[in-house]
């Protein structure tokens, strides 16, 4: 469903830019923070290590802003992020806002099983040309192609701020029992664009072991929508942090000591799974993606199961296995659409279309349910799913655009042993593509179904490719042991082009669901290019498989006619969740 504008988006940009318009009024009764680059940018990759703050009708920020949006006649440009406090700071906003006059926004809301408040995460934000996309530690939650992507095309600044908007509809109620509270930033990257792609290296990079003020200014300024006044007094450094507090008026300052962060030090090292599945020829199941859903929580487990591999189970039909280019195996499960909008009023274990997702658990753990999905519209954005022998539990009322991960819930202290995820269909055209199950102690593991899963832990070298269900290829490393949804592991023995037989669509391959190595080919026109999370990596791509390749990110590639393709081959890297973009 479409969420209705938040005046936050709008009033989160006022606040922030108010540094050329300073509301002249009274001293407010709470005092927060924002700082800004002192100069501008046109596109780059910002990546930030941020620890966010908790608590109802608060949040905390950053977002790239034109200088002088705010005047009359002037088309306004920005890009969010803006992590609620409330419901223990478990979700986050993306939004772009555009226009002159009318501003159009495009919020959504990206809800997670764990507190973003508790630890440090890595935040990437990637503005090129022609696309806008938005990462939390490695995994995409949002890419916006063309439409207002294509409008940001000014030169901004990024900012950094933190405070309590007037909205408690949007942010949750506010209390200011709960000062004083921070949000705390270890350090922040920018990329620059160089036309094909983002640098290698980053055009500049801090890391707060002091305030630059050559690089920073603090505001002191507030707005309408703000319930407390900016002061540069609790924009702090230290300790290698940049801390923005919130305070009572008189109470200024920060005098604690920041929250260590114990996982990323820099962007090419923030995943914790460091020495993941070196036997990446070996990784041919059918789901081999297999990624923690936290980089900085190193004791976590997953496991990944492409729904299309469950399609053997007695329950499976109506749902139906199709090919779709742009999911994560090459496949999803949808109950196909007949033209009258079916509806499965009501769940049951009786009921036909369903998948059974089998899991064992090495210890008592809390285990996040994630599925990644292609909820279109009002129509098709809904399925029932539940635990073991509990009721049915409606997820509704979600749209993704294009393939999106949600997550339905987190069920906490599962026992160790055997347990069993049911979903059913509810709506048709719900399109269903991969689950992944995230334990946060001990061994997730499949017991039956076409699954993989690792330890995100730097223990677990080669467990992706030695948990393959015994459904799929049983670890064989030929690409000829694939099963219906083996895109992901043709990866395993493509060194040159000529074996891929994964064609993408889109301007994104998805991730790659594997650390070994991966190909695709594209027939689309290839105006430019780029990679992401690509550490470790190296990339050749060709006309065909064959002739001169390409192995530069980002440089041209060479001519190729209508009917031909680009074959992009990946080496094994770090990352399972690399990707490959383009327009």
């Amino acid at each position: 469903m479409q969420r209705p504008m938040s005046f936050l988006a709008r009033a989160m940009v006022a606040a922030a830019l108010m540094a050329c318009f300073p509301l002249v009024a009274s001293a407010k009764s709470y005092k927060s923070a924002e700082i800004f680059t002192n100069s501008t940018s046109l596109y780059g990759k910002y990546v930030v290590r941020m620890r966010v703050a908790k608590g109802s009708g608060i949040i905390s920020n950053f977002f790239t802003w034109k200088p002088g949006s705010e005047q009359t006649g002037v088309f306004w440009e920005e890009i969010d992020m803006e992590a609620f406090g409330k419901n223990n700071a478990q979700s986050w906003q993306s939004n772009i806002i555009t226009g002159m006059g009318t501003k159009t926004t495009s919020e959504q809301v990206h809800s997670y099983g764990f507190s973003l408040g508790d630890d440090y995460h890595t935040y990437t934000l990637e503005w090129t040309p022609s696309f806008v996309r938005w990462s939390v530690d490695g995994q995409v939650a949002r890419t916006t192609n063309g439409g207002q992507a294509s409008q940001l095309v000014s030169p901004a600044e990024f900012h950094f701020n933190f405070w309590p908007p007037n909205n408690p509809g949007w942010v949750g109620t506010w209390s200011d029992s709960i000062l004083p509270v921070q949000m705390f930033v270890n350090w922040v990257e920018y990329y620059s664009w160089n036309g094909g792609g983002f640098n290698s290296t980053p055009a500049w990079r801090d890391d707060f072991n002091s305030f630059d003020t050559s690089r920073w200014g603090a505001a002191d300024w507030t707005f309408t929508e703000n319930q407390a006044d900016f002061t540069p007094s609790n924009a702090v450094v230290k300790n290698g942090y940049l801390v923005l507090a919130m305070t009572r008026e008189g109470q200024e300052g920060y005098n604690g000591t920041p929250p260590t962060d114990s996982g990323s030090t820099s962007s090419s090292s923030s995943s914790s799974s460091s020495s993941s599945s070196s036997s990446s020829s070996s990784s041919s199941s059918s789901s081999s993606s297999s990624s923690s859903s936290s980089s900085s929580s190193g004791g976590t487990s997953s496991l990944s199961v492409e729904l299309e591999s469950l399609s053997g189970q007695s329950t499976f039909s109506p749902f139906a296995v199709q090919s779709d280019s742009a999911a994560s195996g090459g496949q999803m499960i949808v109950w196909p659409n007949n033209g009258s909008n079916q509806n499965l009023a009501t769940a049951s274990d009786a009921a036909t279309g369903q998948v059974a997702v089998n899991f064992t658990l090495s210890q008592t753990a809390n285990v996040q349910f994630q599925i990644q999905a292609n909820l279109a519209n009002a129509s098709d954005d809904s399925f029932y799913y539940k635990l073991d022998s509990g009721t049915w539990t409606t997820q509704n009322n979600v749209l993704t655009s294009g393939y999106g991960m949600i997550t339905p819930v987190t069920f906490n202290n599962l026992a160790a042993g055997s347990h069993t995820l049911g979903i059913e269909r509810r709506e048709d055209g719900a399109k269903l593509d991969r689950v992944i199950l995230t334990a946060s102690g001990g061994t997730i593991s499949g017991s039956s179904g076409s699954s993989s899963s690792s330890s995100s832990s730097s223990s677990s070298s080669s467990s992706s490719s030695s948990s393959s269900s015994s459904s799929s290829s049983s670890s064989s490393s030929s690409s000829s042991s694939s099963s219906s949804s083996s895109s992901s592991s043709s990866s395993s023995s493509s060194s040159g082009g000529g074996s891929c037989t994964d064609v993408k669509t889109g301007g994104q391959s998805g991730n790659f669901n594997t650390t070994g190595a991966y190909c695709f080919r594209v027939q689309s026109t290839v105006n430019g290019w780029g990679t992401s999370n690509f550490d470790g990596r190296s990339i050749s791509v060709t006309v065909n498989g064959a002739g001169t390749a390409v192995t530069t990110v980002g440089a041209p590639l060479p001519a190729k006619g209508a009917s031909d393709y680009y074959h992009f081959s990946s080496s094994a890297g770090t990352f399972p969740y690399a990707s490959v973009y383009w327009w």
